[in-house]
């Protein structure tokens, strides 16, 4: 079974302690079991970060968050490529949360006058909290899709190789990137030299964003990662510029980060990735999935012309389709 259906079917929701900390054992026993050691790293608002390898070290470092959503209203909409759509996106999320806190305003005005002003903000601000703490989303497929890649890739690298890559599982990434924010400020030399990589959405769409930010660009091995992207099996690769496109996520807490993502296209639209927060996410692609982690092995193991049959006879060992 890969590890896009074990999280489908064992760890759809990751929202709760008890959910996250499951989820966490669960990787734990796996890696070490492949010769891994982890390490958990809890910071000062309680959220665990699990590690494997040594970020301060090596110079490529793959992260993801591994928790999930609040089922929203509205689905989290994403348009790399299209920063005014981007913004555009947002609004309709503030109208109607603003629509029913209007209602109850008027309605207050009519028994209490002015004061009925603070019914409107606190009516306001319950809402935006239930949108980030409400009932917890139940399908969360392409929202874990990248977190699926990393475990993908930790469990397919040889060894010998381990010492070129590690993997940072972030807390609270669902809570304005928090889990991650905590770790650049505690490790201030991975946040300014380490190619940070957050594994975004990748389940869906025939094109892969790859989206560093400028010092991203000058680490040792930024280019060689970005040649193997380009390679990637059925793939388009575009690059982009997040701060450019309003996009952030966990990747924005590092100053050498880049979100890797797919999307598809849709026409009127452009490129864009939809349902995300919502029971309507449902669908990503295992064998997509295993393609886009089969670039990124490629490119830790560096992947010569004598050394191609060793590197696809690591993939063929691990079972990965790419």
């Amino acid at each position: 079974m890969n590890y896009l259906d074990i999280l489908r079917e064992r760890f759809s929701v990751r929202r709760r302690a008890e959910e996250k900390e499951a989820f966490l054992n669960f990787v734990k026993e796996e890696m070490e079991a492949k010769g891994y050691r982890a390490a958990l790293e809890e910071d000062r608002l309680g959220g665990k970060t699990l590690l494997f390898g040594n970020p301060e070290r090596a110079p490529l470092v793959l992260c993801a968050h591994y928790d999930t959503p609040s089922r929203k209203l509205l689905p989290d909409l994403r348009f790399p490529g299209n920063p005014v759509l981007q913004l555009l996106s947002q609004l309709p999320m503030l109208l109607l949360l603003l629509i029913p806190a209007f209602l109850l305003y008027l309605i207050a005005w009519t028994v209490i006058g002015p004061r009925a002003t603070w019914v409107f903000l606190l009516a306001y601000v319950g809402l935006l909290f239930l949108q980030v703490f409400g009932p917890a989303n139940p399908r969360n497929d392409n929202q874990s899709s990248g977190l699926a890649a990393l475990l993908t890739v930790m469990a397919s690298v040889p060894e010998a190789y381990r010492s070129r890559v590690a993997f940072v599982l972030f807390d609270q990434g669902e809570k304005s990137y928090m889990g991650a924010r905590q770790y650049g400020k505690a490790h201030l030399q991975t946040q300014y030299t380490r190619l940070m990589v957050e594994l975004g959405p990748v389940g869906e769409g025939d094109v892969l964003f790859f989206l560093p930010k400028r010092l991203a660009r000058k680490t040792s091995s930024f280019h060689g990662l970005l040649e193997h992207l380009k390679r990637t099996e059925g793939m388009t690769l575009r690059e982009g510029r997040p701060e450019m496109q309003m996009l952030r996520s966990d990747f924005s807490a590092f100053q050498c980060g880049c979100l890797l993502m797919s999307a598809k296209h849709v026409r009127g639209l452009g490129y864009m990735v939809g349902h995300l927060h919502t029971p309507g996410d449902t669908h990503a692609e295992a064998g997509q999935v295993e393609r886009i982690a089969a670039s990124l092995v490629r490119a830790i193991l560096g992947e010569r012309g004598e050394d191609m049959e060793k590197v696809e006879n690591v993939l063929e060992n691990a079972g990965i389709d790419g």
